[in-house]
């Protein structure tokens, strides 16, 4: 039987840029990211994922500044290794008015099943960013 990991990152510090990531030092919702300021790349995670049995998995969109680039990039290492069967759910913002056509552009990439749009985070993070509100549209 092979397992997937249905929720995991992959994050290239020099490829994509990852606001969140960068900034070390700062305190998030889920403590300070200077630990897992590195490179995690498909190498790494799938060895890992090997050794518990899983042999699948799907790539959660992990806060990119640029949702596309990032999706881009993600498809590009699926397709660098197809030994590791993998699919992504990217991010979308949900109430841009160009929305159809980001939907439209990520249908072009042939790893992309959903889109997410996180709702719902610390207090704190919510109040910059407004996304608590889709919560009572």
């Amino acid at each position: 039987m092979i397992r997937v990991d249905a929720h995991h990152h992959l994050w290239d510090l020099s490829a994509i840029k990852y606001p969140w990531l960068n900034a070390q030092g700062v305190e998030r919702f889920f403590g300070n990211p200077t630990p897992i300021h590195r490179n995690y790349l498909l190498d790494e995670f799938s060895t890992v994922a090997a050794a518990h049995g899983v042999g699948k998995s799907v790539h959660i969109q992990v806060g990119a500044a640029d949702a596309w680039d990032a999706a881009q990039w993600v498809q590009s290492v699926a397709d660098v290794d197809p030994q590791w069967p993998m699919v992504q759910v990217v991010f979308c913002d949900l109430t841009a008015p160009i929305l159809a056509a980001q939907l439209d552009q990520f249908q072009t990439l042939s790893i992309v099943r959903c889109v997410r749009q996180i709702v719902g985070r610390a207090p704190g993070e919510d109040a910059q960013t407004g996304t608590n509100e889709l919560l009572h549209s």
